[in-house]
């Protein structure tokens, strides 16, 4: 089985801790800086809820450089550091984390459309994301 992606599915945004690990992901319908803005807001919501406090931001360049962006870190009182072009290493546990979680995503839509072909379809990659997150943010890591 082959598999391809429609560039037309909704962007999505992933955010990363760090120091805990948790995964938030937001599936846009644009790329546009108030989709960026509510994404932010959830992971935010998402945080405080594990007595979180986000105060800095390591993003690539993007939508991450618009103003709007920038004046919501402002008023929180959060700063934003961004990584050189293809310096994936510049952020490199975000890196690994968003390529554990898309293999994660990829291996069980395609199991899943494999072996329920006539519902199961590419459209539903949002979802697959999304859940692949979820496992991974319940999962024990090494430390327990």
């Amino acid at each position: 089985m082959r598999f391809s992606y429609d560039m037309h599915l909704p962007s999505s945004k992933l955010f990363c801790d760090h120091a805990s690990r948790f995964i938030h992901i937001s599936c846009n319908h644009s790329r546009g800086a108030d989709e960026a803005l509510n994404a932010k807001r959830t992971f935010e919501q998402a945080a405080s809820l594990a007595n979180v406090s986000i105060s800095k931001y390591r993003a690539d360049n993007g939508i991450f450089t618009a103003s709007k962006w920038k004046d919501s870190c402002t008023i929180l009182g959060q700063t934003t550091d961004f990584c050189g072009v293809n310096a994936h290493n510049q952020n490199g546990i975000a890196e690994w984390q968003i390529r554990t979680i898309i293999d994660r995503a990829r291996t069980m839509l395609l199991h899943a459309m494999q072996h329920w072909s006539d519902v199961i379809k590419v459209v539903f990659w949002p979802y697959a994301l999304k859940l692949a997150a979820d496992i991974h943010n319940v999962t024990p890591g090494p430390s327990g």
